[in-house]
């Protein structure tokens, strides 16, 4: 398990979406993925996260971390390389890449998907 200085916090220059990035895993946070399975209150899931071996799971949970002000803003067209990932951010969503496997996801508001 990672210790809380291991994660990196990013957010898209939007601010819909929110992301802790480590080097095992991402997860990324909004109101709720349209896709993503419903809760027991009829919301969706609010969190996708992939793993660097391509796990992909749905959760209904809270991030946490520092304050936002202290969060990596994402800004569109300016490539990152966080935590052994490489970050594409962009207005149509943003694609987390592992460096090593491969693996990783597509988020945006509208669309989350793994690879």
């Amino acid at each position: 398990m990672p210790t809380p200085s291991q994660y990196t916090y990013v957010r898209t220059e939007s601010g819909k979406v929110r992301c802790v990035v480590s080097a095992q895993w991402v997860t990324c946070e909004s109101s709720g993925f349209p896709q993503a399975p419903i809760d027991s209150s009829g919301l969706h899931f609010n969190d996708a996260k992939i793993t660097a071996s391509g796990g992909f799971e749905w959760l209904n949970a809270n991030i946490g971390g520092a304050a936002l002000q202290n969060d990596l803003i994402l800004n569109y067209g300016q490539t990152q390389h966080i935590q052994g990932w490489t970050i594409l951010p962009s207005s149509d969503g943003t694609r987390f890449t592992n460096d090593a496997t491969g693996h990783g996801m597509f988020v945006s508001i509208q669309d989350v998907h793994s690879f």
